[in-house]
């Protein structure tokens, strides 16, 4: 199957909005104005195959907002060297008013006496009688070419047109997040009773998210943007993560299905925005490489340094909207990796901020102490043994309290657990554990 014809099978099976198909990558249209160029070039008798490494450039002249591109064909004038014909010919076509760098060259050949009809067997090496004879040891002359401003000029253009396709979507999505959040937070705030909050459904919905990485690996082997067919194979397993854990169908409020619906459309959204800017870079890509097979005028590389763009590479929107979901959505609810302690690796309960700003819990800190451990787990700074009940972040710790409730709850049986075994022996039960005990007399 051609790309000419997979590009379009793309727009239209994708779903992307009507608009977006309409102002696509004009492929089509582009083929046909590189046949012009051709053509062009063949009929001034330019035929770069032949020429010798070095004796063409070909680049543009100007800026991203505006540049004119440019042949120019070089031809260095050596005393006593046997002119080829190609060169012979070139300079054939320019004989009165060659558009050239260098006027000393225009008069030289115009001295010469080369007229358009004229094939001439030799060029002279110097134009006897010229003071500026010198200067002809390098000819300089720009090929009048029309199309190939015309097919650059269309691509720029596209490239705009994309630009602005891409703000606009930015936008949106942004609009869209913040409508998400306002909508999240009394969905997701913690309460007394759970029937009146589904934060815990949240956070492991928002776990599974991260886990997913649906635009960026975060994994060491392929850390980094993932392609659109990589984002739809994890969009596809958090969706699939979601349903076979019943998060969707166990939500205990009415609002949280409806932003999931929300949060889920923002996500096919980012995705394809990356699919139709993926598809019109490849067109880009392939346009450019069937110009210069065509042409042999080698203008992919600077061509796509010059029109360099984000709507091409769409990695910078994905980065700032997915940052804005982990900010404004994802952080609604507070994630347990965040408050581990680094000894038990467990929720940090009653926790010692140690001077190095670092936290451990109370129970892990007076082990350390005992053992004559001085130094902090994390960064080595010596502080263990400066900590003490002063040192306990009740700011931290009803934060915990309120966002990690069964957490902090099991932390805090645990511990009870542990104290009274050391008090009491190893026959100490906690009152939560004699709820599961039979009594054994008869």
């Amino acid at each position: 199957m051609k790309f000419a014809h997979q590009f379009q099978v793309a727009l239209q099976e994708e779903g992307f909005p009507e608009q977006w198909v309409k102002e696509a990558f004009p492929y089509k249209q582009l083929k046909k104005t590189i046949k012009r160029v051709a053509n062009e070039l063949e009929a001034h008798n330019v035929d770069l195959t032949k020429l010798p490494e070095g004796s063409f450039e070909y680049n543009f002249k100007g800026d991203r907002k505006g540049f004119t591109p440019k042949l120019t064909l070089f031809y260095e004038n050596k005393p006593g060297s046997n002119k080829t014909q190609p060169v012979k010919s070139i300079l054939s076509l320019f004989p009165r008013d060659p558009v050239s760098t260098n006027e000393a060259t225009n008069e030289a050949i115009d001295q010469a006496g080369l007229d358009a009809n004229s094939s001439p067997s030799t060029i002279p090496d110097a134009v006897p009688g010229s003071e500026k004879a010198t200067d002809y040891r390098q000819v300089e002359i720009v090929v009048p070419l029309m199309f190939d401003a015309e097919f650059f000029g269309l691509i720029q253009g596209d490239v705009q047109s994309l630009d602005q396709i891409q703000q606009r979507e930015r936008e949106d999505l942004v609009q869209e997040v913040n409508n998400l959040h306002r909508e999240l937070v009394p969905l997701a705030e913690p309460a007394k009773n759970r029937k009146k909050s589904d934060m815990y459904k949240w956070r492991e919905l928002f776990e599974i998210y991260l886990d997913a990485g649906v635009f960026f690996s975060r994994r060491e082997e392929s850390r980094g943007p993932r392609t659109s067919a990589e984002a739809k194979k994890q969009l596809e397993w958090f969706q699939g993560e979601v349903k076979r854990r019943g998060l969707a169908t166990n939500f205990q409020l009415p609002g949280s299905k409806k932003a999931l619906d929300r949060f889920l459309k923002i996500n096919v959204t980012l995705w394809q925005n990356l699919k139709y800017q993926e598809i019109n870079q490849q067109a880009v890509g392939k346009i450019l490489k069937k110009f210069d097979k065509n042409t042999h005028l080698g203008a992919s590389q600077t061509f796509s340094k010059l029109i360099e763009s984000h709507s091409i590479m769409s990695e910078d929107m994905a980065k700032a909207i997915c940052a804005k979901i982990n900010d404004d959505v994802v952080n609604i609810t507070p994630k347990l990796s965040d408050y581990i302690c680094p000894v038990c690796t467990s929720i940090v309960w009653r926790p010692i901020r140690l001077k190095c700003q670092h936290n451990i819990c109370v129970n892990c800190c007076i082990h350390f102490q005992n053992h004559r451990m001085r130094f902090c787990p994390l960064c080595r700074a010596e502080t263990i043994m400066e900590a003490d009940t002063d040192s306990i972040d009740a700011d931290l710790s009803r934060y915990l309290k309120r966002y990690f409730v069964d957490e902090v709850r099991e932390k805090q049986i645990e511990n009870e657990i542990k104290d009274g075994r050391e008090r009491f022996g190893v026959l100490y039960r906690h009152p939560t554990e004699r709820k599961h005990m039979h009594c054994s007399v008869m």
